[in-house]
């Protein structure tokens, strides 16, 4: 019993001398780090001096984040009572001024250091035109932009909208030349309104669907001011379908929504909202959502009126759209509707968009429905007085698709099979050839005594043109 007593208080001897025993440095205790001064001065436009740090921890340590014009001697080291001195360094600054921020961690504690520089009097900006005439590698693989390309830059999407794809990354520019669509590294953390100076020198380019993405990065950009104002340019729908608005914000004459939208709201949240716009001569673009867009967009029904829309131009494939900067965009469209010259007799529903083709050798506007996965549909105008209409269609290659008609009583047949053609594939225009076997008949069980629409639903891909009505 003695003996077990005196083992006992033998342990409690030790276990108390392990509790007074002094902390090792860098092993335990509460992880602590201080750097002073926390803001070092203004560095020269060439550099200069060294800046010195003290920085004192009590674990080890390391440089965990610094701007890429910066260097840290030393970047790594030991934990230590006595402070350390730390050396910072910043290279040439050929741009305009710039700042940022060095991070020293350690463990899960940190403390940070701001540093800037001051900008060079002598910037040259390069254009933005000029940055897509170096594009010229127009595929989804793209190529590399040279070297010293600094643009000087105004944000013109808002990605709170949520109304275009990759919102967290992806924001569309312009300067006063053109507009490009800027694909960050990290997340899209700018504003509209917000002007940037970016350096995309031997930045990443890409073709998506016929779209220019540049590669940008936010260690490379900085904001010089916020909340400028862009004006809009003033075009017709002619010069907007000639593309050379892409991805710049444009304010389009003389245009309304077709009549088969007017019931649409500007967006969904479950769905890609695609909203047909026309003006008076039948030609017409589309407004593009994606699919979870803000509720100021899903809340607010598309205007009724006709007038200015303004948006941003872009482009899908061989389709020019637009994507609304603000929404208020569509609110100068409170104009009297006028009477729209109809060059085809269908309008747009879901997964559905009229595309350019050359059938047999001739260039013909098609209506395209459906898509890989998901069903499509638009509805086609019939006049009154019509007993049966023709029409070509066709499937997508490799992929036969069923045709559904409805909406009236009495259509025969009311689904038809498109044979798969090997022309209906990839991107439009498409190249297309057909036979009389392609051609199809669709008749009502009496002439219709007065004008009537009537729904067409792809199963899946299929492509329709010419239709004619007979009476």
């Amino acid at each position: 019993m003695k003996f077990g007593k005196l083992f006992l208080c033998v342990i409690a001897s030790a276990a108390l001398l392990a509790g007074c025993k002094e902390e090792e440095p860098g092993t335990t205790g509460t992880p602590s780090i201080q750097v002073t001064p926390t803001t070092v001065e203004e560095f020269a436009v060439t550099g200069g001096a060294a800046a010195e740090v003290s920085l004192t921890s009590n674990r080890d340590w390391k440089v965990t984040e610094k701007p890429e014009w910066i260097t840290v001697s030393p970047e790594a080291g030991s934990a230590s009572e006595a402070a350390q001195t730390i050396q910072i360094k910043a290279s040439d600054n050929k741009s305009v001024a710039r700042s940022g921020k060095i991070v020293f961690s350690a463990g899960v504690v940190y403390d940070f250091v701001n540093v800037s520089q001051a900008g060079s009097d002598a910037v040259v900006y390069t254009t933005v035109a000029d940055v897509r005439k170096q594009a010229t590698e127009k595929t989804e693989e793209g190529g590399l932009l040279g070297q010293n390309i600094l643009v000087k830059v105004v944000v013109i999407s808002d990605s709170q909208l949520k109304n275009y794809a990759l919102t967290e990354s992806m924001a569309m520019v312009q300067d006063e030349t053109a507009g490009v669509q800027l694909d960050f590294d990290g997340k899209n953390t700018y504003s509209i309104g917000d002007e940037l100076v970016i350096d995309l020198s031997g930045a990443h380019y890409e073709y998506y669907s016929n779209l220019l993405q540049v590669s940008a990065d936010a260690e490379k950009t900085t904001v010089l001011n916020k909340g400028v104002e862009v004006t809009p340019k003033e075009i017709t729908m002619e010069e907007l379908l000639t593309g050379d608005y892409e991805s710049q914000y444009v304010a389009v004459k003389d245009v309304q929504v077709a009549a088969g939208d007017l019931s649409k709201t500007l967006a969904s949240d479950s769905d890609r909202t695609s909203i047909t716009i026309e003006d008076a001569s039948g030609e017409t673009f589309v407004i593009s959502h994606a699919a979870g867009a803000a509720s100021s967009l899903v809340e607010k029904q598309v205007p009724q009126g006709s007038g200015i829309l303004k948006g941003i131009a872009s482009v899908y494939g061989a389709k020019i759209q637009m994507v609304l900067a603000k929404v208020t965009d569509v609110d100068g469209m409170n104009g009297e509707r006028f009477s729209a010259e109809v060059l085809f007799p269908w309008t747009l529903g879901s997964n559905a968009s009229t595309d350019n083709a050359t059938v047999n050798g001739a260039e013909t506007k098609v209506l395209k429905l459906g898509t890989s996965k998901k069903p499509g549909d638009a509805t086609i105008a019939v006049p009154a007085g019509t007993k049966s209409f023709t029409f070509y269609a066709v499937s997508w290659k490799s992929t036969p698709s069923d045709l559904t008609f409805s909406g009236i009583d009495g259509i025969s047949p009311a689904t038809v099979s498109p044979a798969a053609n090997d022309g209906a594939t990839a991107n439009p225009p498409y190249t297309i050839t057909v036979s009389d076997s392609d051609k199809y008949t669709v008749s009502f069980s009496s002439a219709l005594g007065e004008a009537a629409v009537i729904t067409v639903t792809s199963t899946k891909r299929n492509i329709l043109w010419d239709f004619n009505f007979q009476k």
